[in-house]
């Protein structure tokens, strides 16, 4: 019992080393790409879709497996792949790990670039409904990837597409943490609660439909 409460504990810390590398290298990308014109959001997939996979292939996320995202921790979960305590433990490193990086990119950043890009915080230029809808799609394409085993540097593709495209919309987060990070560090939670239900509810229903196919 020892044993395996160890390995939790190493797991989840990298799980949150891993997911402050990701948040802040999305707010230090928003930065970056802030004055990218017409190309930013396709700019912004192409720096930030690498991260993960290098998180993922990095020692962190070969002791984690690199979820980095509580949907996909949440669909793991439904899948039956993943014990409740585990998925807690997931998900709790999840949250501090975007806190963290949200902080630390914020420390790293001047003021004028944070105001310019809002501190990543994401918010709907569409209805909340739409945005919803948005949000659970982009993160049935993740999952689908993911659950079909694709590797890490096949979904990086996929996650360009997702947030060149997305992004104008809802600001393409897929990602409760990626959300919740910049969010509560910038005292910015108006609109976190559509970019916690949606991913996490699609999350669910992909996880649980998976399993029965």
């Amino acid at each position: 019992m020892r044993e395996h409460t160890a390995a939790c504990g190493r797991s989840w810390s990298a799980e949150a080393a891993g997911t402050t590398v990701l948040v802040a290298a999305i707010l230090l990308a928003a930065a970056a790409t802030r004055d990218a014109g017409a190309a930013r959001f396709l700019a912004l997939g192409a720096l930030v879709a690498p991260v993960v996979a290098a998180v993922a292939l990095s020692p962190l996320g070969r002791r984690s497996g690199a979820h980095l995202n509580p949907a996909v921790t949440l669909g793991f979960w439904a899948r039956g792949r993943l014990g409740r305590r585990d998925a807690a433990g997931y998900v709790a490193a999840q949250a501090f790990g975007a806190a963290a990086g949200a902080w630390l990119a914020a420390a790293a950043l001047p003021t004028s670039a944070l105001d310019a890009i809002g501190g990543a915080v994401t918010h709907p230029a569409v209805p909340p409904l739409a945005a919803l809808g948005l949000e659970a799609a982009m993160t049935v394409v993740l999952l689908a990837a993911v659950f079909a085993g694709w590797r890490p540097l096949m979904i990086v593709p996929v996650l360009v597409v997702l947030i060149w495209l997305g992004s104008p919309a809802t600001g393409a987060s897929f990602n409760p943490a990626r959300s919740a990070g910049p969010a509560l560090v910038f005292g910015d939670e108006h609109d976190l609660w559509i970019y916690l239900a949606a991913p996490s509810a699609a999350a669910l229903v992909v996880g649980r439909l998976w399993r029965r196919v």
